[in-house]
């Protein structure tokens, strides 16, 4: 099954979480210990995983990419947790990607690779 959304790439993701969220913690570091499941995350909220590694425009290495739709509800969920409610602008990108298990599209994300559109 393949897929055509709207993704972020890990920095990109760790600014808006910095920009919306506060610089109180090290986004970078906390995105890569959510990936790794060493933790990272804000208590009583799901951590925030990558759908899948594509080359970004500029890049030769291939980078974990982030659903915005998988963004934007980690940090409407971090926020409500927290206590602050309030809608915030950002830009993406469009990719496609194969989905390995429809079931569960986050669980295979490193071996999913998205291709610009």
């Amino acid at each position: 099954m393949t897929l055509t959304e709207y993704m972020l790439p890990a920095a990109a993701v760790a600014a808006i979480c910095a920009s919306k969220l506060g610089t109180g913690r090290q986004w970078n570091e906390s995105l890569a210990d959510m990936r790794k499941e060493r933790g990272g995350n804000v208590a009583n909220v799901a951590p925030l995983l990558p759908a899948a590694m594509a080359r970004t425009e500029a890049g030769r290495i291939p980078v974990p990419m982030y659903r915005v739709a998988d963004v934007l509800a980690y940090i409407t969920s971090v926020r409500a947790e927290l206590g602050c409610e309030r809608p915030f602008p950002f830009s993406s990108q469009r990719f496609k990607f194969e989905v390995a298990d429809p079931m569960n599209p986050n669980r295979y994300w490193r071996s999913q690779r998205a291709i610009p559109v």
